[in-house]
């Protein structure tokens, strides 16, 4: 056979003391390209071994001085021929013989005489199988030393871990396995030392709880987010670590082991609590200083009352003055009013401060509050010559509180005029941006602000300087408009030009569209109540600081027969009304400024006069809990914002 199944590549040592045989092993096997190196005896094989490692020999058992075996079992117990495979060549292939062969280290037989074909095969397929193995044995050798560096490089990794980290492992039962050195720079402990003793060193914060279930989780196989423990340092002072664990799972989907990070965050604990610490603290100081300034406020009201009260009387009373005095007169007055805007100001801030300024949020027009804004700060224009523009026909609403957001907008106003040109224009304009909220813009043509200044105006006592000319103002105003504004989850800002003009603009949540118009539903439940004309008159009262809601419910009890509203925008007008009046019914808002709802309606029982008159509440809270509160508290109902027409009806009806 000239051809061959294997790729013919190899050292093969041929021994045979035969001539005949090594000439025609070595011609045929030279053919299919082998490097052929023969050797008559046992002495020469060894030799020729010792001076190259060849990758095959082919034996010959039976020879004069040492025989194959001897040869075989020389080169099997030396390490670097051990590996050599080794094919015997005999003519008597007896059972005996091959098992001593074999035991021996031989990987197979070729028998006398050989055949061409049976001789490449065996040849080729052993050395084929000799390459592969030191192939295999070399990706061993090459991962087992890539292996090896990795876990050298990890080891001086978690060895050099200090002061803030140390690496550990335990396994399915929980038991440390693995300290690495670093924990005495951490926690002061040898590794023997807290592996023995690590549960004595948890101190009993609940914390501590939070973190065996942590690692629960992980014994069970369960991928952990990143949990913090507290520990006695051995030094007696307690420590915080911050724990990374991650469970080692094998092929079988068995969880081996648990591998885990501490970092050392104790410095950054003791931060936060010096933190939490210095807030309180701020804050301790904030609500005394807030306490102050209420408490200095009712002070200075006190004397204001008698020295504004007195002056009010001269000016009314010329008798008591002459005309030089009348003037002394305006400019006491005058004075007072100026520190009576001063302390309600400063008592804006503290409120505010404080967090007890109530707030009654929710939709309202924006054509109400500017109606009534503008009404306020007419005259002022009309004394600087300041021409108001016209308000735009449509204008959105707003869910904001309508008493706060007069007072933001008469002040924005009136800056706008007292630092404007003679002659000037303020105009109001309004945007919608793209996280439904309305900004409104109020543009004035006055003297503007320098850039440099312009982070500084909402700033407590930021004036603007005039060459010339002083503006009256307390320097606190923006500042509270600012407090106001954001109290009402809203933001305010300004743009401006020196000696062009400034914008400022306030932006709001956009409320729900507002409309009196009724539904044919509302129109069918006033048909239906409009039936009912014999009873008599009734006067109900209805308690609501939002000019929208209001307008809305006298629309309504226009189209009742033998109805009557009376309305008051304040908890405090209610029951002076209630008291004077004594209404059949009273519907009250919630969420009223000043006092709400629920302590009108405690005075109310607690006032003989008012004591049995029936209350039905009117809230935009809609939750149940809202209403079993009200019910709780003693209202006989509780209705809901926006107004359901039928529900209400049906709601007065039941009381009345």
């Amino acid at each position: 056979m000239n051809s061959t199944l294997h790729n013919a590549t190899g050292d093969i040592l041929v021994v045979d003391d035969t001539p005949e045989n090594l000439r025609l092993l070595k011609d045929l096997l030279t053919s299919q390209g082998y490097k052929v190196r023969p050797a008559s005896n046992g002495e020469d094989a060894l030799e020729a071994i010792n001076q190259c490692k060849p990758d095959l020999i082919l034996l010959d058992i039976k020879m004069p001085g040492m025989d194959g075996y001897e040869v075989c079992q020389q080169l099997k117990a030396a390490p670097e021929t051990c590996d050599i495979p080794i094919i015997f060549i005999t003519a008597s292939l007896d059972p005996e013989g091959v098992e001593k062969g074999l035991k021996l280290g031989a990987v197979d037989y070729i028998n006398k005489p050989v055949r061409e074909g049976e001789v490449l095969a065996r040849v080729g397929a052993h050395l084929d199988l000799y390459k592969m193995k030191r192939h295999l044995e070399q990706m061993v050798m090459s991962r087992t030393e890539a292996l090896r560096e990795s876990e050298a490089k990890f080891r001086r990794l978690v060895e050099g871990l200090k002061e803030e980290y140390f690496f550990y492992a335990y396994g399915a039962d929980g038991i440390f396995t693995y300290l690495s050195p670093s924990i005495k720079q951490v926690l002061g402990y040898g590794s023997e030392e807290f592996l023995i003793h690590y549960s004595e060193y948890l101190t009993d914060d609940s914390i501590n709880k939070q973190a065996i279930e942590h690692t629960e989780g992980s014994i069970r196989g369960e991928h952990q987010p990143a949990y913090e423990l507290e520990i006695y340092h051995k030094d007696g002072k307690k420590c915080w670590l911050e724990v990374q664990e991650t469970p080692v799972i094998d092929d079988t989907g068995n969880m081996t082991a648990v591998e885990g990070i501490a970092h050392d965050i104790t410095a950054r604990k003791l931060a936060e609590q010096q933190l939490i610490a210095a807030k309180n603290e701020a804050e301790h100081a904030n609500s005394a200083k807030s306490e102050f300034l209420s408490r200095m406020s009712h002070e200075l009201r006190t004397p204001l009352n008698a020295i504004l009260g007195f002056s009010q009387l001269l000016h009314l009373d010329n008798k008591w003055v002459d005309e030089e005095q009348q003037e002394w007169v305006e400019h006491i007055s005058g004075a007072g009013e100026h520190l009576l805007y001063l302390v309600n100001e400063v008592l804006d801030i503290a409120t505010i401060d404080a967090q007890k300024m109530r707030l009654s949020i929710e939709d309202i027009p924006l054509d109400f509050v500017f109606s009534s804004a503008l009404t306020l700060v007419r005259n002022l224009a009309l004394k600087k010559g300041i021409t108001l523009c016209e308000l735009p026909m449509e204008m959105p609403g707003v869910h904001a509180d309508a008493k706060r957001l007069k007072q933001v907008l008469v002040n924005l106003l009136s800056n706008a005029i007292k630092y404007n040109h003679k002659g000037g224009s303020v105009a109001i304009t309004f945007t919608s941006t793209s996280e439904d909220r309305v900004r409104i813009n109020i543009i004035d043509t006055g003297i503007g602000i320098k850039s440099e200044e312009q982070a500084e105006v909402f700033e407590p006592f930021y004036r603007v300087k005039l060459k010339g000319e002083t503006i009256e103002g307390t320097g606190i105003g923006l500042c509270v408009v600012k407090k106001l504004v954001e109290a009402m989850d809203g933001r305010i800002g300004v743009e401006s030009e020196y000696g062009q003009g400034s914008t400022f603009w306030v932006e709001l949540p956009i409320a729900q569209p507002i409309t009196t118009h009724l539904t044919d539903k509302d129109t069918a439940a006033l048909s239906a109540a409009m039936l009912n004309t014999e009873q008599s008159m009734r006067k109900v009262l209805y308690v609501e600081d939002n000019p929208a809601n209001l307008e809305l419910m006298q629309f309504i009890f226009k189209k009742l027969a033998n109805h009557e509203i009376l309305s008051a925008s304040s908890a405090e007008q209610g029951l002076n009304i209630a008291r004077e009046q004594h209404p059949d019914l009273i519907l009250m808002d919630i969420d009223l400024p000043a006092m709400d709802g629920f302590e009108a309606l405690e005075k109310l029982q607690a006032d003989h006069t008012t004591a049995d008159i029936p209350v039905i509440a009117v809230s935009a809270h809609a939750m149940p809990e809202y209403a079993a509160k009200g019910i709780k508290a003693g209202f006989i109902d509780y209705v809901t914002k926006p107004i359901q027409i039928d529900q209400l009806m049906t709601a007065m009806k039941r009381t009345l």
